[in-house]
């Protein structure tokens, strides 16, 4: 019903809801754009996949043109990348890794203003998270990939994916993340390990089944050259949640130091 009052001139579904389209064709014309990738191993027919759903956007929105100029552009981006990526691996990936994880707690600093009065832009918490995905996803991860190529070949995303989020993320991954972002905060040792020994069995879960699939598409699908920036992206999503999570109390500590300051302001005020 909700459907049928927004009268929509076309309704677009994958494959996965095709048993769907005879019901949705009642409301409006129906097309399927499958943008699921289902065979082979390599990150070409991710990309092939991608590019015929484009074209068939174009087709239907009677816009083939501007799909094509779409498809050129992002190829010129993606060949680019792909060249620096291959010259420069651990650079590359050493800037990509920052810059989306600075956006991610940009991202959970911008929400938590929403809620919070007056609140205060945390820079030093900024630069922690980018000090993180510059040397953490930049270095080890990149690293990490690599030996995972070596050790288990190319393909077997199921076993790569296991390694990585039962071992590697409670283990090695979290505890550097607290670690390293705590000492930049200005944490000190203790603070950091009770922080982690609170938060672990919350954080850890959390992360394991979001990054499961993800890991699963990144080994599956995606070149050497495009997985630290496709968890990257992911992490955006990630990195907002557990930094605004790891970093809820300091945000309270913060918030309630400004009323401080504004209480003796007023009065520092009203005794001249």
């Amino acid at each position: 019903e909700l459907l049928s009052q927004l009268a929509p001139d076309r309704i677009l579904i994958t494959e996965l809801y095709a048993g769907q389209a005879d019901r949705l064709a009642e409301v409006a014309p129906v097309s399927i754009v499958d943008v699921y990738f289902s065979h082979g191993d390599g990150d070409s027919d991710v990309w092939d996949s991608t590019i015929a759903a484009v074209k068939k956007l174009g087709t239907i929105a009677e816009r083939p043109a501007a799909a094509r100029a779409l498809i050129a552009r992002t190829q010129s981006i993606r060949g680019r990348y792909h060249q620096i990526s291959n010259n420069k691996p651990y650079l590359t990936s050493m800037v990509t890794g920052g810059s989306i994880l600075t956006l991610s707690d940009l991202t959970a600093q911008c929400v938590s203003s929403r809620s919070i009065d007056d609140y205060r832009f945390d820079l030093r918490r900024t630069l922690a998270l980018c000090t993180f995905g510059t040397f953490y996803y930049g270095l080890v991860c990149r690293k990490l990939y690599f030996v995972y190529g070596s050790l288990f070949g190319p393909g077997r995303a199921m076993l790569k994916a296991s390694i990585e989020c039962g071992v590697h993320t409670p283990f090695l991954f979290i505890p550097c993340f607290y670690g390293i972002t705590g000492t930049i905060k200005g944490q000190r040792p203790t603070d950091i390990y009770e922080q982690l020994k609170t938060e672990w069995w919350t954080s850890t879960p959390a992360t394991m089944a979001y990054w499961y699939p993800m890991m699963w598409i990144n080994f599956k699908y995606c070149t050497p050259e495009t997985r630290i920036l496709f968890i990257s992206s992911m992490s955006l999503i990630h990195k907002s949640a557990l930094s605004w999570y790891s970093n809820r109390t300091r945000v309270q500590q913060r918030t309630l130091e400004a009323a401080r300051d504004c209480e003796l302001s007023t009065e520092y005020g009203i005794e001249e």
